[in-house]
């Protein structure tokens, strides 16, 4: 083989090689840029479900006031079958209804009034689920009976001795939740959605228009 075509052949292995090294460069950059946009993805959606989570702990603080109230009056229904019991949320305009319901069948909403006689609320899901689980819990979505609306509620079991004797449930309409989850952004762009519960979201990119 002749000088020249040695150095054509070494010239061609070079370039080979100059090559593969660009290729393996750019994908250790592109693993290295994927890796720090993950971790700091993750890192944004992190801190604003915390803030979330503190919206969601504080409707449930509602709940769980009139709960501890109903249950101090020990089955003293003359008092807590009124509607000045369920007025700890009057004061949140993003709760739709504070409903208070008893095993001899009162059921009273804040905002709708007196149902007793009308339906009967020990045959809502959110009524015994607070009886079978025995704490404060979220529901999934339903539509209220109360309103007509699509919600998630915190409800909560009532105590007297110790025994059941009824349970609070505190509807924040949907629309609230979604609310709240659109405000979620990566950067000021993004969009938040519900996916299943209320703690579980997912986080998508903005709509690309066409």
């Amino acid at each position: 083989m002749s000088l020249k075509h040695k150095f054509m052949a070494l010239s061609g292995i070079m370039g080979l090689l100059m090559a593969i090294v660009a290729i393996i460069g750019y994908v250790m950059a592109s693993r290295e840029l994927n890796q720090s946009v993950d971790s700091e993805l993750r890192a944004t959606i992190s801190r604003e479900a915390m803030e979330l989570d503190g919206w969601l702990r504080e409707k449930r603080a509602f709940g769980e006031a009139t709960t501890n109230y109903m249950t101090s009056l020990n089955g003293n229904f003359d008092i807590m079958h009124s509607k000045a019991t369920l007025g700890t949320t009057m004061s949140d305009k993003e709760i739709l209804e504070m409903t208070g319901a008893t095993e001899d069948g009162w059921w009273m909403g804040y905002y709708t009034g007196d149902k007793t006689g009308k339906r009967d609320p020990r045959q809502r899901p959110w009524y015994k689920d607070a009886k079978a689980k025995a704490k404060v819990f979220f529901t999934d979505a339903y539509v209220a009976a109360s309103t007509g609306k699509l919600v998630v509620s915190v409800a909560a079991p009532v105590k007297a001795d110790g025994q059941f004797i009824g349970a609070t449930c505190v509807d924040i309409a949907l629309d609230a939740i979604t609310e709240q989850v659109n405000k979620l952004k990566y950067h000021g762009e993004g969009a938040g959605i519900v996916m299943e519960k209320v703690a579980i979201f997912s986080r998508l990119p903005a709509p690309v228009s066409r």
